[in-house]
């Protein structure tokens, strides 16, 4: 598909793309009849006790809460049933999904709805439902339903669902095929243009399969998150790089740093990955003195850390006359910011062991 008007100004209004997905969405809905009564079908996939013909509005504030949905669904009552929240490769926030079911009612046949690229859904899937766990909300996994759908059940009347964006825009686009309505048809196109520019321009999830030797595809998404973890460390006053440089050859990319009172460096190595431990960053500690060669210090740091040497997978690497250096493997399905959190806490760990 060659790129659409909305996915080329998708790039130049980054911070912004998930409400422009939001409001195409609704536009789409309120101007056709005819995606208006197919979306209606979607949601009704999910539970067919749902109202056929709901309305739907954007962006509704609710004074009991601070939460702000994407888009409400209205039945001819005027009473929300279906929240639906956009999704691309944001974080779930804290009202998501718990107090987003709260606002459902609880005797009328309601749902809360995910729409998400088809790579993210089943980590997004998996957290979702870990949310409710963690709230202690009961529930009943069916899984899916259809293709690129998935469902659960709360209770008797409530129920929390995800669909693709590949599989709800391809449901719209066959209706307005067969009613013939070319002009909703551009419409759809141009937001699924959209969420490509979106899919193809995010920090995508890492997969098991890319962190394989033999997958160097993601280098460059690597050496910027040596890039990112430094600049979060900065920002929560944990890492320091005040007259210390940054290197960069064929096989690795390095910012050297100092956590704490300890000078060290954070690189992504394919040579370290290679040879060692299946991720590409890694950090390396010289110890409180920042000097070349300090072989009684590497050795003493060494020994303090030997608890790592224990860890599965393994944490401490001691190569001869070398500093300790410590693998920082990556979460695997998550998006950008739990990433760079999930590699922090690995740092603040190693240093707690070294204090």
């Amino acid at each position: 598909m060659q790129p659409s008007l909305f996915g080329q100004l998708a790039n130049k209004f980054v911070t912004q793309t998930e409400n422009l997905a939001t409001e195409s969405l609704n536009y789409i809905l309120a101007k056709s009849p005819t995606a208006l009564k197919s979306y209606n079908k979607v949601i009704r996939s999910f539970d067919n006790r749902i109202e056929q013909e709901l309305t739907f509005r954007t962006q509704v504030t609710d004074k009991n809460d601070n939460a702000i949905p994407d888009i409400i669904g209205y039945n001819k009552n005027d009473e929300a049933i279906c929240i639906i929240e956009i999704k691309f490769w944001a974080g779930l926030t804290s009202n998501q999904p718990v107090k987003y079911l709260e606002r459902l009612p609880s005797k009328l046949p309601s749902i809360l709805l995910f729409i998400a690229p088809e790579i993210r859904t089943p980590s997004l899937w998996i957290e979702l439902l870990e949310r409710l766990r963690n709230a202690n909300v009961q529930f009943d996994d069916f899984d899916h339903i259809i293709e690129s759908y998935k469902v659960a059940r709360i209770d008797d009347y409530r129920s929390i669902g995800i669909v693709t964006w590949v599989g709800l825009l391809n449901t719209l686009k066959v209706s307005a095929d067969a009613e013939g309505d070319f002009s909703v048809r551009s419409d759809i196109d141009q937001l699924r243009g959209l969420c490509e520019s979106i899919d193809n321009n995010a920090f995508i999830p890492i997969r098991g399969e890319e962190i394989s030797p033999n997958h160097a595809r993601r280098n460059l998404d690597f050496a910027q998150l040596v890039d990112d973890l430094v600049t979060y460390g900065k920002q929560k006053t944990v890492i320091s790089t005040k007259g210390l440089k940054s290197v960069g050859n064929i096989n690795a990319y390095i910012r050297y740093v100092k956590i704490g009172e300890y000078y060290a460096r954070i690189s992504f190595s394919n040579n370290l990955w290679l040879e060692h431990a299946n991720t590409p960053l890694w950090l390396l500690i010289y110890g409180k003195d920042y000097l070349d060669n300090n072989y009684g210090e590497y050795n003493r740091l060494k020994d303090k850390l030997t608890p790592l040497l224990v860890r599965k997978p393994k944490k401490l690497f001691e190569i001869d006359n070398n500093p300790p250096l410590i693998p920082l493997y990556l979460r695997l399905g998550v998006p950008h910011s739990q990433v760079i959190d999930d590699l922090m806490n690995q740092i603040l760990e190693v240093m707690k062991i070294l204090d």
